[in-house]
């Protein structure tokens, strides 16, 4: 005799005859609806009393070796499945009472019809398993038949314990279809099998602000980055600032000639402290038709190339954006705002470097709209706003998109006169620096140093990098 066909016979045994018959379950409360929810919630926990209690006894009888065929049989669940039950509700002083009833006479038939249904769609789910070309339709059926496996015991649970002897047996088990399902969600070749597999065990947590992937030292955010970032925020419960997250989560992404090697955290957001991290290798297939490449790393190691400048102690300038400073991606129709800080009284304007569009400028920021050129460039801080953030306004992103670097040039004396050479564009209303944005760069590097006094004490150097793409 097979373990399973033991465990059923030593079952029917123990299950007691009055059960056989009919269950109860008893309520109060202030509305009908209220008493019947009450005994109907009664009635599911007696009969989850008594699984329990059935399934303790023919554990005790069949031993430890079978123990786990009698868990995996008979599964224990609070929230168990019911049909058919009647409800009777009786109008007292200032309250309902209600009684649930199951008889088992009646209600078997609905559970065994409900069990023969879902024992075919199983089968039909099976049918697509072995016909399914890619990992990531694997995945969703094997969770599908999962998911069905569970229901299909809680309504077998329910009739084991009315008695019935006739219950419908599958050819499958959960174990199997566990195995299989860990099989392919350790070669993901889809970024949404991916994005599932980097979330796992964080779709319950609440507040989560999703960065941008990225690698190596790049601020870009690639094509690949932005559509990972898309699948990520579509598993999790997400909010649109990082100020007001409770959790991040970023990563990092390694380029091979095989796929990538990604890379995710998820850290709390007022300390940092990394709460759940992930792995995995995509290969190229699942990515194809996305660049994951920076498209301009030669230009970033040139702007990023002036550590002193960057670095400084004695006079220092910082950038950011009312999303931070790194990993910055914003959609058309946002809008971003931009804030400047100095440690000491000092001057600052800012360069623009795009690769937005189908020809990269660099171009002069307009900081004080008022004013005319040159003084339209240059903005002053005085003791005052020292230390502090100050914004210089909200921008909309607008086309054209794509990568863009703002450079902030600061300085302890006024900058107007040691602007780099400039012009005004009537096509686009800029004031562009140089013929494209190499070009800009070595103007600006070249004009910001004043000719008598030492870089070292005297101009600071801050970097903001942002890529924006379509809604």
């Amino acid at each position: 005799m097979s373990r399973s066909i033991l465990s059923l016979f030593l079952l029917l045994l123990l299950v007691p005859a009055s059960w056989s018959q009919e269950v109860t379950g008893e309520g109060v409360g202030s509305t009908k609806e209220q008493a019947k929810k009450e005994a109907l919630a009664d009635l599911s926990q007696n009969i989850s009393v008594e699984v329990k209690s059935v399934q303790t006894q023919l554990s005790e009888l069949i031993g430890d070796n079978l123990r786990e065929d009698a868990s995996s049989m008979i599964q224990l669940e609070s929230r168990l499945p019911i049909l058919g039950a009647e409800s009777f509700v009786v109008e007292d002083v200032d309250y309902y009472s209600a009684l649930a009833r199951l008889s088992a006479q009646e209600v078997k038939p609905l559970y065994r019809n409900q069990l023969q249904q879902m024992e075919r769609e199983i089968q039909q789910a099976t049918q697509q398993l072995e016909k399914a070309e890619s990992n990531a339709e694997r995945e969703t059926l094997l969770q599908e038949i999962l998911e069905k496996l569970g229901d299909f015991k809680r309504h077998q649970t329910v009739l084991l314990v009315l008695g019935d002897n006739e219950v419908p047996k599958l050819q499958i088990t959960e174990t199997e279809i566990k195995s299989q399902l860990r099989q392919v969600q350790n070669e993901p070749d889809s970024l949404e099998q991916a994005a599932r597999i980097l979330t796992r065990d964080m779709q319950d947590r609440r507040g989560i602000y999703v960065y941008p992937f990225r690698t190596g030292s790049s601020q870009e955010i690639t094509p690949f980055a932005a559509a990972l970032r898309g699948r990520l925020q579509q598993q999790l419960s997400t909010v649109r600032q990082p100020d007001q997250a409770t959790l991040w989560l970023y990563g990092t992404y390694l380029i091979t000639d095989q796929g990538l090697e990604l890379s995710a955290h998820l850290t709390q957001a007022n300390n940092h402290q990394i709460e759940q991290s992930r792995s995995l290798f995509l290969p190229k297939m699942a990515y194809q038709g996305l660049e994951a490449k920076p498209s301009q790393i030669s230009f970033e190691e040139q702007l990023r190339n002036n550590p002193d400048l960057l670095r400084k102690r004695d006079f220092r300038v910082s950038v950011r954006s009312n999303k931070g400073s790194q990993d910055l991606m914003f959609q058309e129709g946002d809008s971003l705002e931009i804030y400047v800080k100095l440690n000491k009284p000092g001057y600052f304007y800012i360069v623009g470097h795009t690769f937005a569009g189908e020809e990269p400028f660099s171009y002069l920021l307009d900081l004080q709209e008022e004013a005319d050129p040159p003084r339209r460039f240059v903005q002053f801080v005085n003791a005052d706003d020292v230390n502090r953030w100050i914004s210089l306004g909200e921008f909309e992103i607008y086309p054209p998109l794509g990568l863009e670097h703002l450079q902030v040039i600061a300085s302890k004396e006024d900058l107007v006169q040691r602007l780099p050479e400039y012009y005004f564009d009537a096509g686009s209303e800029f004031y562009l620096v140089g013929k494209d944005p190499t070009d800009g760069l070595t103007k600006t590097r070249a004009a910001k140093r004043p000719k008598k006094k030492s870089p070292e004490n005297y101009s600071a150097e801050a970097l903001l990098t942002y890529t924006s793409v379509p809604q």
